[in-house]
């Protein structure tokens, strides 16, 4: 399998090297596997049908676009209720687990990542960073999923320590978009950091302790 491409559940996820992603991963049973199957169907159906519409001719240009909506409108379902959410798993309201997540962000940062920003909410993570390209690395090759795998592997085992429990600790799934430019960037930047205002936790994301920002895009918020 090419490394710049992850199949997830038969669903293609682009890792371009040199990419900048915005990944969202949460907690194991933030979303009860039930629901998060049934809108993972609802999805699926709707790309099945966008694609017939491409292969009918009804779509032409406008495919990419329609995709594109389509993605946004799963991501958002999910995240409003992340954002709504009163009753728990909220492992990440500890500051000794939130801390954990903080330090397994910031472990990467300008060894295999640029680390752009980060918030880490009461049951779910939303990180933006870009993948150091070969040429920065000596030629080494640096794959999202193999990132996230190793953030959340060492999170993981951190935090039930501090918990003094065992069992899955994140989703297996996280949701992941390229970064297509930097007008996509900015908006991305701002979503981050403003969704603990968004979700009621404080008035202004300076406000909350555990959003991150890179000094370096400070402009774009």
């Amino acid at each position: 399998m090419n490394k710049s491409e992850f199949y997830r559940r038969n669903l293609p996820h682009l890792q371009p090297l040199g990419g900048t992603f915005f990944v969202t991963y949460l907690l194991h049973g933030s979303i009860p596997k039930p629901l998060y199957e049934k809108w993972k169907r609802e999805y699926e159906a709707q790309t099945l049908h966008l694609k017939e519409q491409l292969e009918m001719g009804l779509l032409s240009k406008s495919y990419p676009e329609a995709i594109d909506r389509l993605q946004k409108r799963f991501f958002k379902q999910q995240d409003d209720y992340l954002n709504a959410r009163r009753d728990g798993p909220f492992y990440l309201r500890d500051d000794r687990i939130a801390k954990v997540v903080s330090d397994s962000l910031h472990f990467w940062d300008k060894k295999r990542i640029e680390l752009i920003c980060f918030s880490i909410m009461p049951n779910h993570v939303h990180i933006v960073f870009r993948t150091m390209e070969p040429n920065e690395l000596n030629g080494a090759e640096v794959v999202l999923n193999e990132i996230m795998h190793s953030v959340k592997r060492h999170s993981a085992n951190e935090s039930n320590k501090l918990l003094s429990r065992s069992g899955a600790f994140w989703q297996d799934e996280s949701y992941d978009r390229l970064v297509r430019d930097r007008k996509e960037l900015a908006r991305i930047i701002r979503y981050t950091l403003n969704n603990p205002v968004k979700a009621g936790f404080c008035r202004s994301s300076a406000d909350w302790k555990w959003n991150y920002i890179n000094p370096k895009y400070n402009e774009f918020m």
